[in-house]
């Protein structure tokens, strides 16, 4: 079952232009977003999220058009997390997190017992308890996206949008967000779908991989099936080969 789909998508930035593309991210599972740059990878997700506009076609969350949802509606059914790239502002981490919150609220003022829980939930889930009252500022670059994905957490949706989730961590991080990012879905079913650039981790964590190119989805379905040689040749470019070990795939060029 889709929890998303589009249906002839079209859009124009231009001379980028994405026409006619129907797509289905299946509800429940980590659908992972690859392809090289410029192939509409962010901005099928800014689409999908209604922070770009389409042009035409329908793109239908829950059977029905995002289009016919009002802000805070839509806010309480998807959350987007854009690249980290802005300084941290000067807020404590359960601050930052009670942003999530503001979709369910006529006023800023005012805080029930209930908020409280459901903002100390996502703190707790993300494994921020112990840094609730710290600055986010002065956080390690993976505790401060995990703040970012607690934030998205307290708005209690069904479906968590990323892009590019891992830039600028080091491997160590990277690899602590993938793994949390999939305890989240497998705990509490969150339809999760993100840009990533490592296909490593589009293998080892997705269930789902849709592969971009020029604007259009080249391929779609398991990563174990899709990542292929003859994949990297005629979207990336490369010539290499593939050995899985396990669900995790290596990647080695030919020269080597």
């Amino acid at each position: 079952m889709s929890k998303i789909e589009t249906r002839n998508l079209s859009y124009t930035q231009g001379n980028f232009t994405i026409k006619d593309l129907s797509i289905a991210f299946p509800e429940g599972q980590i659908t992972g977003i690859v392809g090289p740059n410029g192939s509409g990878k962010s901005t099928l997700l800014k689409l999908v999220s209604r922070l770009l506009h389409k042009e035409s076609g329908e793109i239908i969350l829950n059977d029905k058009d995002i289009a016919s949802y009002k802000r805070k509606e839509l806010a309480k059914q998807l959350a987007m997390l854009l690249q980290l790239k802005e300084a941290m502002p000067n807020f404590t981490v359960k601050e930052l997190v009670a942003y999530g919150r503001i979709p369910y609220k006529k006023t800023m003022s005012g805080k029930s017992n209930h908020e409280d829980e459901i903002i100390d939930w996502a703190i707790d889930v993300t494994g921020l308890t112990h840094l609730s009252a710290r600055l986010v500022y002065s956080l390690s670059g993976g505790e401060q996206q995990r703040v970012r994905i607690a934030m998205a957490l307290a708005q209690k949706t069904d479906v968590l949008l990323l892009d590019e989730p891992t830039t600028y961590l080091d491997i160590g991080h990277q690899m602590e967000l993938m793994g949390l990012l999939k305890k989240i879905n497998h705990d509490y079913g969150i339809t999760i779908i993100m840009v990533l650039h490592e296909l490593q981790y589009a293998a080892a964590y997705c269930h789902n991989m849709i592969v971009m190119k020029n604007g259009d989805v080249y391929l779609s379905g398991s990563p174990q099936d899709l990542l292929t040689a003859s994949l990297l040749r005629d979207v990336y470019k490369v010539e290499a080969k593939i050995i899985f070990d396990g669900d995790y795939p290596l990647i080695i060029p030919n020269q080597i």
